[in-house]
């Protein structure tokens, strides 16, 4: 490994410490200025030190050695505020951003004002990237100050630091500037505001006996089970050894591992896990021979046994929750995009994605704090150029969209035929409005369901015409108006289909 020596102030054969950086720079400094100013270091050199190995002693100097993980674009930077020099020259947001993290880490508090203030002088300039470094940092009051300051332009450009931070954090952005005559006081940006008391504070890890168990086939007790897994809220299952090992690769690991205890009934090796009874039972039905295990509608249940599925490598466990995430797919198109981004389910996330282009406004969903402000970026990019799509085969629809506007998607329009007269609606609004019809419609197979929906409601206007003796005229218009229903069908059939092949182009 070949490393370099930083330059003055940092290449002195008086300091008595190494600090090396992520990228092998090694920065000769003296304890005494930086317990000076850090307690972190104060605290950290101040601790009995034991004797220290070759690696930890610097090869040369034989000064003890210390790596951290910064880099020595932002380490350097940081010593230079620590020691009686001028200060370094910042004029990149990014770089104040990591400066400012950093400082907060090693409890550097007056320096931290300091970065804090030079990253307020950036708000003018950039609001949304000091927005996104005082999210990452839990700087409520520059994140709302950013905020404020982003609604001077009714457009905004995407900032590379936003990757850095939370979807959410991203939304409420977004949704303060839908709402921008709301009360800033009552918004909270790095982290959803609470809308109800916190939790109690979680006990310590008592032991539990295996009192509570599952007693439901096949993870009753039985003569051949010889080992017993125990979820986090206490209940026992016991299963087989050989068939978790073979199933999968970080159960073996578990059960390689000494026991936390023994069942005093039967004498059985006992595993605590981190997944609950529920999320337990479902992966390890999924390690026997059965049938896949059913996995209940509760959505955030779904994603908590696929993220359990993904950690133990259980590909039945995976492919139930997949399969349960698609039925709910629907329903939650925003909330199941984001679970399938977080797993890379690229070919999930795309069909949650199609579902999603014609919402209106999205809600606030909890699964967007796990996800990255780039993945909502791209699910927004994704809609408006959908919905641009949607306007170029509808001429009628209005101009372009910004994806920062989450801008309501158009209405279809209800008008009258004058064939029916005034009090019966045109055989148009039977047909599916745009949004439904692009983004509800998953097969060719349902042009046909809503003929007959069509054929059944205008067959009942006939009759109602017959027996209110309109006349031989209104019962051809009702036969033309059926007619109608087939063209504008078949025409939304292809379009439909013309509209996904280019949807599918559209990279996400």
């Amino acid at each position: 490994m070949k490393t370099s020596t930083a330059a003055f102030p940092f290449d002195r054969d008086d300091a008595d410490v190494v600090l090396r950086s992520s990228d092998d720079v090694d920065f000769h400094v003296h304890k005494v200025i930086l317990c000076l100013s850090s307690p972190f270091f104060d605290d950290m050199f101040g601790m009995p030190q034991p004797s220290l190995s070759e690696e930890d002693v610097h090869p040369d100097s034989r000064k003890p050695l210390v790596a951290v993980s910064e880099g020595s674009k932002t380490l350097r930077p940081l010593l230079l505020l620590c020691y009686p020099v001028a200060d370094p020259p910042m004029t990149a947001l990014s770089d104040v951003g990591d400066l400012l993290e950093t400082s907060i880490k090693y409890e550097m508090a007056e320096f931290s004002n300091r970065m804090e203030q030079k990253l307020r002088d950036f708000i003018p300039e950039e609001p949304i990237g000091v927005y996104a470094i005082a999210c990452r940092l839990d700087l409520e009051d520059t994140a709302r100050a950013a905020a404020h300051a982003s609604l001077r332009t009714v457009e905004i450009a995407y900032h590379p630091e936003l990757d850095k931070i939370s979807a959410g954090a991203f939304y409420r952005l977004l949704e303060f500037r839908r709402q921008d005559a709301q009360d800033s006081a009552e918004v909270t940006f790095s982290r959803p505001r609470p809308t109800c008391p916190p939790s109690p504070a979680v006990e310590p890890n008592i032991e539990v006996p295996c009192d509570n168990e599952d007693n439901s086939h096949p993870f009753a007790y039985s003569s051949g089970s010889d080992v017993i897994l125990r979820s986090s809220d206490g209940t026992c299952f016991y299963v087989h050894k050989l068939i978790l090992e073979m199933a999968s690769s970080e159960f073996a690991k578990i059960l390689q591992q000494s026991p936390e205890t023994n069942d005093t009934h039967r004498q059985l090796p006992i595993f605590d896990v981190a997944e609950d009874v529920k999320i337990l039972r479902v992966l390890l039905l999924s390690c026997y021979p059965y049938e896949e295990p059913d996995v209940d509608d509760n959505l955030s249940h779904v994603a908590a046994v696929l993220r359990a599925a993904t950690k133990y490598q259980l590909k039945k466990a995976i492919r139930s929750a997949k399969c349960k995430l698609t039925q709910l797919m629907e329903a939650n198109p925003l909330r199941v995009y984001f679970v399938a981004a977080e797993f890379d389910w690229k070919e999930g996330a795309r069909q949650a994605a199609t579902m999603a282009i014609c919402e209106t406004y999205d809600a606030y969903v909890p699964e967007m704090e796990d996800a990255s402000a780039n993945v909502y970026h791209k699910l927004l990019e994704f809609r408006v150029k959908g919905r641009e799509i949607l306007r170029s085969h509808d001429q009628s629809g209005s101009g372009p969209y910004h994806w920062s506007k989450l801008t309501n998607s158009r209405k279809a329009t209800e008008g009258k035929c004058d064939v029916w007269g005034n009090a019966i609606t045109s055989p148009e609004s039977l047909i599916p409005s745009h949004d439904w019809f692009f983004c509800g419609y998953q097969t060719s197979t349902a042009s046909g369901t809503q003929r007959r929906k069509a054929v059944v409601a205008l067959s009942e206007l006939v009759g109602h015409v017959q027996t209110g003796n309109r006349g031989y005229s209104h019962a051809r218009s009702a036969a033309a108006a059926i007619a109608c229903v087939d063209a504008v069908l078949e025409q939304s059939r292809k379009t439909h289909e013309t509209f996904l092949q280019e949807l599918h182009e559209i990279e996400l």
